[in-house]
């Protein structure tokens, strides 16, 4: 028993050294990658203010985009991750492990948390700097972005089997995240997106609930056990849960209907 516990935790701290390792090799690119997010915030800030960067916005748009990099990071990386395993002929490494496919995947998630929350400092120091933008350091705040995390990992687990089942899905996970932005009031409140639009975006997606408890939290001041963000703190808990649990049930569903046609690690 404490000999496959330690197997384990080995082959999972192992896929993190590796991811970790894959991404210190691509540091020229993510070098690259990481102004653009900075742009993008700063343009989006200018496009709202009709041309200036307005104050009553910065802090509220600073807080969407960043739970929207964190859901795009997670996305993208476990994509092409599981994507390029497939193209090296080295996915089969990952069925030699004690651990479910699954897990090992959900390690590779743990690497991408630390290159988000790089992008997500250097983005609120340019914020800082440019825009004067200061949030307070609130512990609860870890809540909702737990919250992204989590569920952000869950849908990327989706992703992910069904990369196992159609190789060629680049498309849907943009997809994926331009209905992030759009569903998820990263830049406007869900109380000014269309009733269904709101309500699609509550259920699906795991940054919406969890932008807006963030900006209670950190912006208006309320404590968690007092949100006043419809459907509340057990909606915050239970999506991100349940998303990560369907997530897994469909990524081992993925892996056997490809093992069975003999598609596992065939480009």
């Amino acid at each position: 028993m404490r000999s496959g516990i330690a197997g384990s935790l080995t082959a999972f701290f192992n896929e993190i050294h590796k991811s970790l390792l894959h991404a210190w090799a691509a540091r020229k690119g993510m070098a690259a990658e990481m102004p653009l997010f900075v742009l993008f915030y700063f343009a989006m800030n200018m496009f709202m203010g009709r041309g200036e960067i307005r104050q009553d916005l910065v802090a509220p748009t600073l807080i969407g985009l960043t739970a929207i990099m964190f859901f795009h990071q997670q996305l993208n990386r476990v994509f092409w991750g599981v994507l390029g395993e497939i193209q090296n002929g080295t996915l089969e490494q990952l069925h030699l492990s004690p651990l479910p496919t699954a897990a090992l995947v959900l390690g590779r998630q743990v690497a991408t948390i630390l290159e988000s929350i790089v992008i997500a400092i250097l983005l609120y120091l340019a914020a800082a700097v440019v825009a004067g933008v200061a949030l307070p350091l609130d512990p609860e705040a870890l809540a909702p972005l737990a919250a992204i995390v989590v569920g952000s990992a869950g849908v990327s687990l989706v992703v992910a089997g069904l990369a196992l089942l159609f190789r060629r899905i680049e498309l849907l996970v943009e997809l994926l995240t331009a209905a992030a932005f759009l569903f998820g009031g990263v830049f406007l409140p869900l109380d000014r997106l269309p009733d269904w639009m709101a309500l699609a975006g509550r259920l699906l997606f795991p940054t919406t609930q969890a932008i807006e408890v963030l900006r209670e939290i950190l912006l208006d001041r309320h404590p968690l056990v007092a949100l006043q963000a419809e459907w509340g703190l057990g909606w915050l808990i239970a999506q991100p849960l349940l998303l990560l649990a369907a997530g897994a049930l469909f990524f081992n569903a993925a892996e056997r209907i490809a093992k069975s046609k003999g598609t596992l690690a065939r480009y």
